[in-house]
């Protein structure tokens, strides 16, 4: 394969991904509206963050349903609401009234409707009612169910990501790909050529070990949740001089 046709394949997964993701995007579902806690007559979505149950996706093997919410902010500013639990449910807002109370609802609303936000799963038997800004929403077992295609929308952000995923592949083939019909190709320009590099797409001008790894390439590619990874961290000597180059930092290893 040339570098031209391996070009071609990426240009084409880039294509054949918008495709998909175009055809999975489904019209949007029918929501189930809130349920107003008012009585005074005063509607209360004026002004108001409502909570909005989208559907809900059964999985009857496990004994469980899966609910899919989104909101509307009828404000022209984005909303910050942090939960705050009452027994008194005209009193709670932003809670979940089963389980836990928080359960990765968002604290900022921005305006508008916003469709599949966040998931909850519940036991079949679990009624779920979200209380948000004086109104609320009951997820149940027997809610609408989500249409496929709906179900489908929430994964075209994996299928997003492995397009990007795929897209860095073909690059990386590209670049062996080049080393194997040019033994003497150095893609990077680091004096390592592509066959023997081990870190690729090094930085223009970085000064690199014999393995074709610049210092901070070489720090953070020692993972300290190996065994010994911390040790190893710290003896690293990327230049061979006798003295030690990266120390364990903020969870990562790093150069010194």
């Amino acid at each position: 394969m040339t570098a031209d046709r391996a070009s071609l394949l990426r240009s084409l997964l880039v294509a054949t991904g918008a495709a998909v993701a175009l055809l999975l995007t489904p019209a949007r579902a029918p929501a189930q509206t809130c349920e107003r806690l008012c009585s005074n007559g005063v509607d209360c979505c004026d002004g108001r963050v409502i909570p909005i149950l989208e559907c809900i996706e059964p999985d009857p093997e496990n004994g469980e349903y899966t609910a899919i919410w989104g909101y509307d902010n009828t404000n022209d500013s984005t909303v910050d609401i942090p939960p705050e639990f009452d027994p008194n449910p005209q009193l709670a807002n932003n809670v979940f009234f089963a389980g836990l109370l928080f359960q990765g609802q968002p604290l900022v609303f921005l305006p508008g409707r916003h469709e599949a936000v966040f998931s909850t799963t519940a036991l079949e038997f679990q009624d779920w009612p979200w209380l948000l800004d004086g109104s609320f929403v009951t997820a149940t077992s027997d809610s609408m169910t989500c249409p496929t295609l709906f179900s489908l929308n929430e994964r075209v952000r994996e299928l997003e990501q492995t397009t990007l995923d795929l897209q860095t592949a073909v690059e990386t083939l590209e670049d062996r790909l080049t080393g194997l019909i040019d033994p003497s190709a150095d893609a990077d320009e680091d004096a390592v050529v592509n066959r023997d590099d081990v870190c690729p797409n090094t930085a223009e001008g970085t000064p690199v070990d014999a393995r074709g790894c610049s210092l901070d390439q070489f720090c953070g590619a020692i993972s300290l949740g190996a065994k010994k990874g911390e040790k190893t961290c710290q003896t690293a000597d990327w230049d061979q001089d006798g003295a030690a180059d990266c120390a364990p930092s903020d969870g990562s290893c790093q150069v010194l």
